[in-house]
């Protein structure tokens, strides 16, 4: 509702008795103020016998432009009654400002459909398109609601997922944050234009997209888990120096990505021999899709995050140190050319489906060190002929080698826990200790 309506609403009803029973929003805005019934009967007779000249007044935004007409108001309803008429008129503008310039629930300009942030002013969340948008998409800098130009800072969760049309995009100069799944799935978007301020990236935003490459802007904080999970073509990364977050499998399954530069000031990570880490190097982030070869990574690591090297079809052999104690889930799923492993005797923990379909690994050693191994951690791994896990750790439930075919003999220890169903089809199974 414009502002002028609600004046009039206020302003342009003469009978004093229909005034204060019918106009709920006034009530509202003089809920705060304590009128005597002779004030009352002033501010009345203002707003009906002097209809024009109050309605200039409380039309006005700005009480330093209404001098004169304050002076004539205050001559024919006295002192105290023009106080109380500028209480109402301060009472307005904060109404005005609250209840009209502040859009509530959802609205469109005709292409998007926007909400308004809570607690920012003229700030809005794209929720989605009217449509479907196709080929070139351009969301606008700014969007006029009530008369004013309001900016566009978050685009919902989920905003345009599966929208396969969209080839290009151009984000609006005052984006903040892209949330959750926004362009998943928009198989045919093959380059974003990421404004300089955009702070946060959320979970599976860009998953399943054509990207080729992201000039990451200055202020990127925070990229979500798989924010970019198989992006295929997705070639070139760069990070600035205000990134701190990068969540799990954030670029895995992106199998031409060659490199990943790292801003010189970024206290967080580092970029090495086609390894992201941790700055510290006791953490591998990830792996480049397009690695090839023997991966041995530094000598400081300890962890290797979840689906940190899935899909690195070129890795052949894995040699970690002896410092390492744990691998991620699904941290090297589906390296088909991967044929041996060495694991360190500190290793402690393999996780869900760590190895799961790495087709080429013949044979697995793994320490007396390991404590727990997760579900299918070697599952598909169809050339796999002998498996050695000389750690405690129960293997109930947890189809550790399902779908290993060539599989015939294991090792385990003698007081592991598990069943028959636990190893299907293994002809021979030794015991140590």
């Amino acid at each position: 509702m414009d502002r002028i309506d609600i004046l009039h609403g206020i302003i342009e009803t003469e009978d004093p008795d229909v005034f204060w029973a019918r106009e709920g929003k006034l009530r509202k805005i003089l809920e705060n103020c304590s009128l005597s019934s002779d004030d009352k009967e002033n501010i009345i007779r203002s707003c009906t016998e002097d209809r024009k000249l109050t309605k200039r007044f409380l039309s006005e935004p700005s009480l330093d432009k209404t001098a004169d007409i304050q002076k004539e108001l205050e001559q024919r309803i006295g002192a105290k009654g023009m106080n109380y008429l500028r209480d109402l008129h301060t009472a307005i503008h904060c109404y005005v400002r609250k209840e009209v310039s502040e859009p509530t629930g959802e609205f469109d300009d005709g292409r998007f459909v926007f909400r308004a942030v809570p607690a920012r002013r003229q700030c809005l969340d794209l929720l989605k398109p009217m449509t479907p948008p196709a080929y070139d998409l351009a969301i606008p800098d700014t969007v006029t609601v009530s008369g004013k130009e309001w900016k566009i800072v978050h685009i919902s969760d989920k905003a345009f997922e599966g929208c396969d049309a969209i080839k290009t995009v151009k984000l609006p100069a005052s984006l903040e944050t892209i949330g959750k799944n926004a362009f998943c799935n928009c198989t045919s978007l093959s380059s974003v234009d990421l404004p300089r301020h955009l702070t946060v990236i959320g979970d599976n935003a860009f998953a399943f997209t054509a990207l080729e490459e992201l000039p990451f802007k200055d202020y990127l904080e925070e990229i979500g888990n798989m924010a970019f999970y198989r992006c295929r073509k997705l070639k070139t990364v760069e990070l600035p120096k205000r990134t701190s977050q990068i969540g799990l499998g954030a670029f895995a399954g992106c199998s031409s990505l060659e490199t990943i530069s790292v801003d010189d000031k970024n206290g967080r990570f580092m970029f090495e021999n086609g390894v992201l880490y941790s700055r510290k190097q006791d953490r591998i982030v990830q792996v480049v899709g397009a690695f090839k070869g023997k991966l041995s990574p530094s000598r400081s690591l300890i962890t290797i995050e979840q689906y940190a090297a899935e899909d690195c079809a070129g890795i052949t052999e894995l040699d970690l140190p002896v410092s390492v104690t744990g691998i991620g889930a699904y941290a090297f799923r589906g390296c088909t050319e991967l044929a041996k492993v060495k694991f360190p005797n500190t290793i402690e923990r393999i996780g869900a489906g760590a190895f799961s379909d790495c087709r080429k690994l013949t044979s697995i050693d793994v320490p007396a060190s390991l404590k727990s191994i997760g579900k299918q951690a070697f599952s598909g791994c169809t050339s796999l002929e002998v498996g050695e896990i000389a750690g405690k750790v129960s293997y109930k439930g947890l189809n550790i080698f399902e779908g290993c075919t060539g599989l015939n003999r294991i090792t385990i220890r003698k007081d592991s826990e598990y069943t028959d169903a636990d190893f299907p089809k293994i002809t021979r199974i030794k015991f140590t200790r």
